[in-house]
C-alpha cells in the first residue's frame, strides 16, 4: 500500500531493461532511491522479472498475471484498455501491486510515409504486442489495410509466413527486442537506429535515425540499384558483343578492342558511383544534420 515503495520497486526493475515503455514508466515515477536488482528476466512477449530488496517484482501486459483480481482491480485494468492506452501491470510477489497505462506519441512522418507506400502500391500493415484496443485507437486515421494488436513474438512470424505463403515479399520495420524473430523471418528486415540491439542485430538493414522518411529513400535507392544494375548489364554485354562482332570481321584489331573494353568497364564503373549520390538523399542527410542529436542506442552512444 506505499505507493512510494512500489515506485521504487517498478523503475529499479525498468531502469534494468531498455524497453521504451520501461523508460517512460521511469521517468514518470521520478523514484527518490532505486533498490539493487537482481535476477533479471526477459519474456518476450509478456514482461520482466527481477527480485528487489527481497522482493519479486513482475512487470509486463495482461498475460504476466497469475492471480485472479478483485472486481475493483478488473474494473481498473479494463478502464486502461478503453482508454486506447497501452497495458503495464506491475506484480509485487505475485500480488498485483500498480496497473499504468501508456500511450505512444505517433511520429510526425507517420501519415505521409503510409499514404506514399500505398500509393507505391504497397500493403501496409500493424504487427503489435499493444492490445487491439490501443493499436485502434493510435491508428485510427492511418493509411492501413490491417492491424493487428495482442501479438506476441510469434504470432507476428506466424503472420509474416501466412503472407508469404501467399507469394508476397515482405518488408518488416521494427526497433523492440520482440521484433527480433519477425526481422528474421521477413524478406527484408529493418531495424530503426534507435532500436533495441537485438532487433538490430537480426536485422538486413538498419535505418541510422529513426525518421520513417529513411523508408523513402530506400526505396527509392533500391529502384535506382535495380536500374543501374541493368544498365551495367547493357554496357558491359553491348560492348563484348560489338567488340567480338568487330574482331571476327576485322574491323577491329586487337590492341583497339582492349582499349574499348577497358574504356567499358570504367563506364560501368562510373555509372554504378551515382548510385552514392541522389537529390532525395543528399537533402535527407542534410536534414538529419541540422537536427538535434540522436541516441542511436541502447549504451547511449
Amino acid at each position: 500500500n506505499d505507493d512510494a515503495k512500489v515506485a521504487e520497486l517498478v523503475a529499479a526493475v525498468e531502469q534494468a531493461t531498455a524497453h521504451p515503455l520501461g523508460q517512460a514508466l521511469v521517468a514518470y515515477l521520478k523514484p527518490q532511491t532505486t533498490p539493487s536488482v537482481t535476477d533479471v528476466k526477459v519474456t518476450r512477449g509478456i514482461g520482466v522479472q527481477a527480485q528487489v530488496a527481497d522482493h519479486t517484482v513482475s512487470i509486463g501486459n495482461q498475460k504476466s498475471l497469475t492471480q485472479p483480481l478483485t472486481t475493483a482491480q478488473q474494473a481498473a485494468i479494463q478502464n486502461v484498455i478503453k482508454s486506447g492506452a497501452s497495458l503495464v501491470v506491475a506484480t509485487i510477489d505475485g500480488k498485483l501491486a500498480a496497473v499504468y497505462g501508456l500511450r505512444d506519441q505517433l511520429r510526425t512522418d507517420t501519415p505521409g510515409m503510409l499514404a506514399t507506400l500505398q500509393d507505391n502500391g504497397k500493403k501496409t500493415v500493424v504487427l503489435s504486442g499493444d492490445s487491439q484496443a490501443a493499436v485502434e485507437h493510435m491508428m485510427a486515421d492511418l493509411p492501413l489495410s490491417q492491424t493487428h494488436g495482442g501479438l506476441l513474438p510469434v504470432d507476428k512470424v506466424t503472420a509474416i509466413k501466412a503472407a508469404q505463403a501467399h507469394g508476397e515479399k515482405v518488408m518488416f520495420v521494427g526497433d523492440g527486442i520482440n521484433d527480433g524473430p519477425a526481422l528474421a523471418q521477413a524478406d527484408v528486415g529493418v531495424a530503426m537506429g534507435s532500436g533495441m540491439d537485438v532487433a538490430i542485430d537480426t536485422a538486413d538493414v538498419i535505418l541510422t535515425s529513426s525518421r520513417l522518411t529513411n523508408l523513402g529513400v530506400l526505396f527509392d535507392l533500391a529502384k535506382r540499384m535495380d536500374n543501374n544494375i541493368k544498365q551495367n548489364l547493357v554496357i558491359a554485354i553491348g560492348t563484348v558483343a560489338l567488340l567480338l562482332s568487330g574482331l571476327l570481321i576485322g574491323l577491329v584489331d586487337m590492341a583497339s578492342g582492349m582499349l574499348f573494353h577497358e574504356i567499358s568497364i570504367l563506364l560501368v564503373i562510373a555509372n554504378a558511383l551515382r548510385l552514392r549520390h541522389t537529390p532525395r538523399k543528399l537533402q535527407n542527410l542534410t536534414t538529419i544534420k541540422d537536427a538535434a542529436a540522436q541516441t542511436v542506442n541502447n549504451e547511449g552512444k
